[in-house]
């Protein structure tokens, strides 16, 4: 009896180290966005804030293409208020944040 409640923990152990292995980190996104910029002058956005991601895409709210770098500099063509949003991913798992700017 003893040996066979011995074999079960051992059995146990294993199965929850090997969950503990295979667990999926999930990325959280943050990114610092400045709150205005204007017409024809670069502005600077960094992922620096997220973890646990290892690819990110920035949209600019503008129509221009998506960016893949971690912290892109970017120029507004036309003045109004844009959503800049960032998604860290990590394989399949992504988490997205937005942020606002004022463009002069």
């Amino acid at each position: 009896m003893k040996k066979n409640i011995i074999m079960l923990i051992t059995a146990l152990a294993i199965v929850i180290s090997f969950i503990n292995c295979t667990k999926t980190i999930n990325p959280m996104a943050c990114c610092t966005v400045p709150s205005t910029g204007t017409v024809g002058v670069a502005i600077t956005v960094t992922s620096t804030c997220s973890t646990n991601a290892n690819a990110y895409e920035w949209n600019f709210g503008d129509g221009s293409s998506k960016v893949t770098e971690a912290n892109p500099s970017h120029i507004y063509t036309v003045a109004g208020t844009y959503s800049v949003s960032l998604m860290a991913m990590n394989g399949n798992n992504m988490n997205q944040v937005s942020k606002t700017i004022i463009i002069h």
